[in-house]
């Protein structure tokens, strides 16, 4: 039968099935023996973490992997932008970046701000800085807005209020 494909690896008859009461007939199916009814502990206990302190505080409520991510995309476009355009793109890119980070890192940490009542209740988030009350509440508010107003002062002074402008409103 060559319904599926003509090929020999294809065909119906060489399928294993992923369930017995979905046998193909005339093919007995593995037996297979059941999962345990209980979940592994390694995948119901959280996983052991060093001791934090406040870089590495600071390193999750400025969500730095996320952070990352969108400053390699942002110069990664002003770098493609400046190819033609005939801009310094190593000093003003390096700027560029840093601005980048200081706003991502601000609206990160205001994000955290504004949602730390409701992390505290679900267990993936309850352990973030805001939620668990490793920072206070004035400290993270001070620490993101001293972040965006760095990220803003850095495109004010580099390039122009247009761009700042949409810093902030992104």
């Amino acid at each position: 039968s060559s319904d599926v494909c003509s090929s020999d690896l294809f065909r119906r008859e060489h399928a294993v099935s992923l369930s017995t009461a979905q046998a193909t007939p005339g093919i007995a199916a593995p037996e297979v023996e059941a999962l345990p009814a209980q979940p592994n502990p390694a995948q119901t206990q959280p996983r052991a973490k060093a001791a934090p302190n406040l870089l590495t505080d600071y390193m999750e409520l400025f969500k730095a992997r996320v952070t990352a991510l969108v400053v390699i995309t942002a110069w990664a476009g002003f770098y493609l932008g400046s190819v033609r355009s005939a801009i310094p793109s190593l000093h003003i890119g390096l700027l560029e970046t840093l601005a980048g980070i200081a706003l991502s890192a601000g609206a990160a940490a205001l994000n955290e701000v504004l949602e730390r009542k409701s992390d505290a209740r679900v267990v993936r988030t309850a352990g973030r800085p805001l939620a668990s009350g490793r920072i206070s509440l004035p400290h993270g508010l001070l620490v993101a807005f001293a972040a965006i107003t760095v990220g803003s002062l850095l495109l004010l002074r580099f390039t122009n209020p247009v761009t700042v402008i949409l810093g902030l409103l992104t």
